[in-house]
């Protein structure tokens, strides 16, 4: 139900230049489709249709769960190091909306480090605890804040 918001504000935001392009992504084959686990994946491309940004935008239902928090960071981490190669940036900037929260991921093409960095299971045969990555959706795009952090990346 976000989709269409989305793809207008990243539309709005490269209107001045017929450099960038914005395309709805395909998810990868091997990733799942279950209709629980459904979000939208849209690039931004360069002149030259080499990958710049990477925006993935879920429902506000995934912000409940540790076990849906956490693959939604997982899935933004994929998506890093299936497209990182290609990027022609020294950093390939990413978005993870859920509903209208934020979380900002910078990727050095150089060190094919991510940050934030990834923040792993404190137990691997326990289940996840309740607040396992609450909070790192912490930008709304609708505050002051959040929109200064959307026209920073762009």
């Amino acid at each position: 139900r976000y989709y269409s918001g989305y793809n207008k504000l990243l539309t709005h935001c490269f209107r001045d230049t017929l450099d960038y392009t914005v395309a709805p992504q395909a998810p990868p084959p091997a990733a799942p489709r279950e209709a629980v686990d459904f979000m939208v994946w849209l690039l931004v491309f360069d002149e030259d249709l080499k990958p710049v940004l990477l925006v993935e935008v879920r429902d506000e239902i995934w912000l409940s769960r540790p076990s849906t928090r956490e693959r939604a960071d997982a899935q933004m981490r994929e998506r890093y190091e299936d497209i990182s190669a290609d990027c022609p940036l020294t950093k390939l900037y990413g978005i993870s909306f859920i509903g209208t929260r934020m979380r900002v991921y910078t990727g050095d093409v150089a060190t094919e480090e991510i940050t934030p960095p990834h923040m792993p299971r404190p137990h691997a045969n326990r289940t996840l605890p309740k607040d396992h990555l609450e909070g790192e959706w912490a930008l709304d795009i609708f505050s002051p804040e959040g929109f200064a952090k959307m026209q920073e990346v762009v």
